[in-house]
């Protein structure tokens, strides 16, 4: 029998000869039972392993966006292509590529596509003509700045009042943010995270600077690089999104 709070060892799908470890199938229970997950575990743990038992669990997931640092790219298709357990279909999208073939699936075939932030740009029409079954955005603290053309690319932008240059987020039915270095010291720079996978419990930015990043105005204007109520912050983030544990 599997420990008390864990399912049982045949709950996920895993391939022959391969067994998920009791806190990785936590992780993927967690992941599995709600809409948007940050699963901030440290560095290696399996948060690539996890993921891909997440697409094994979800049987009606048909298409993956999974966007990561260029040099992770392989290493993706190597470790999908070990653990999935789903008849699929994985494309690595390359820069000499003019377009992407984004046929949707007619089977139960799961068609996954990994793309780097560096080319998000450029496929960005014909990636937000569709809508996901799930986005993975794999090193998720690239997206700390909100205002670098990586994060606008993935989670979209909305200039200020008359202002140009509005780029519409991934649409995703499902996200699920990987990183093993969780942004503590400076908590403005979790607000482009938070905002997308929590916009009920953080819906507001200058509440959010307020509560959280010691805002104060100075004769420069306001500064929300500072750190408050930080255990307050864990506690909110860790009872919605997230999910951390350590070696």
């Amino acid at each position: 029998p599997a420990p008390d709070g864990f399912p049982a060892p045949d709950g996920f799908p895993a391939p022959d000869g391969l067994e998920y470890l009791d806190f990785q199938r936590a992780g993927i229970e967690f992941i599995t039972s709600r809409r948007h997950t940050l699963l901030a575990d440290e560095m290696g743990l399996g948060k690539t392993v996890q993921a891909c038992g997440a697409l094994n669990a979800d049987v009606d997931c048909r298409s993956a966006l999974i966007v990561c640092p260029a040099s992770l790219r392989l290493n993706w298709r190597n470790e999908l292509e070990r653990w999935l357990t789903r008849e699929h279909r994985i494309q690595v999208v390359s820069s000499g590529r003019s377009a992407l073939a984004l046929s949707p699936s007619t089977s139960e075939e799961l068609n996954v596509f990994i793309i780097s932030y560096e080319m998000m740009k450029k496929y960005h029409t014909q990636l937000i003509a569709c809508v996901w079954d799930i986005l993975i955005c794999d090193e998720a603290h690239f997206l700390k700045n909100g205002k670098a053309q990586r994060t606008k690319y993935v989670l979209g932008f909305i200039p200020r009042r008359g202002g140009s240059g509005a780029v519409s987020p991934i649409k995703a039915k499902q996200k699920l943010f990987l990183t093993g270095t969780p942004i503590q010291n400076r908590p403005v720079e979790m607000w482009p995270i938070v905002s997308a996978l929590a916009p009920d419990v953080f819906p507001n930015f200058f509440k959010f600077a307020q509560r959280y990043c010691a805002a104060e105005k100075n004769r420069f204007g306001w500064d929300f690089t500072g750190s408050s109520n930080s255990e307050e912050l864990q506690t909110k983030l860790r009872g919605s999104v997230m999910i951390r544990r350590l070696k």
